[in-house]
């Protein structure tokens, strides 16, 4: 330890000005020249976009065609002109067969409706295919009866001897001239609902309820009309 103590007292100069002179050169290898930098010292993958100052890429420094849709933010891309019309497609296939409907009968034969009693006037035999809806119309366009006599037309469809819909007008007080009665809609079940009926066979049936005064005279009723439409796809 003194020897070395003794050469460092002897060359201390020589040593100083060696260890500036080795300092001095690590110093100058960290420092790089402008533009020095070049692609082959830098790793691939290693410039990331922080590294980038902003505004440093420019139309210049992209490749052109190299940009996609994607590249760009919404709404910075402007919409392009309306393109021409396109030709005419091939005709599509038919469609289904729209509603069907079948209508009823009508008479112009008097009718007599015997005071206090229901009546029935017209019947007509119904096939329904599917299930469907249907409206009943029925009406009488000459009415007579005698004062105090009450009248209402009801529509009912019955499957068999069951009634399962019907429509009626509510009752009306006849006098001796000239009235009429309608009774129009879609045939219901017992509560109150619109009925679906079931494919099959049913008899729709046209009465008239006779109420009010039991006159001994009977309502005469002209020109009864009993239609209907089955609503149903096909």
């Amino acid at each position: 330890m003194s020897l070395i103590r003794s050469y460092v007292r002897r060359h201390h100069v020589g040593l100083l000005a060696l260890f500036v002179a080795l300092g001095g050169t690590a110093y100058a290898g960290t420092q790089l020249e402008k533009n020095e930098v070049r692609s082959r010292n830098i790793a691939p993958g290693q410039v990331k976009r922080s590294d980038i100052a902003r505004n440093a890429v420019n139309s210049r420094k992209v490749a052109d065609g190299s940009l996609l849709r994607g590249d760009f933010a919404a709404g910075q891309l402007p919409a392009g002109t309306t393109g021409a019309a396109g030709a005419t497609g091939a005709t599509g296939p038919t469609g289904p067969a729209g509603l069907t409907s079948s209508k009823g009968v009508s008479a112009s034969d008097s009718i007599q409706a015997p005071s206090c009693v229901d009546t029935v006037l017209r019947t007509r035999s119904v096939t329904v295919a599917e299930p469907s809806k249907m409206l009943a119309i029925s009406q009488t366009r000459a009415m007579r009866g005698a004062a105090g006599q009450v009248a209402a037309l009801v529509i009912t469809a019955r499957d068999g001897g069951t009634e399962v819909a019907r429509v009626e007008r509510i009752h009306e007080e006849l006098d001796p001239g000239e009235n009429q009665l309608t009774a129009v809609g879609l045939l219901k079940d017992n509560t109150g609902g619109e009925h679906t009926f079931a494919p099959g066979t049913y008899t729709l049936q046209l009465e008239v309820e006779m109420a009010g005064v039991c006159s001994p005279s009977n309502a005469t009723m002209n020109w009864t009309t009993l239609d209907h439409v089955v609503l149903g796809a096909g």
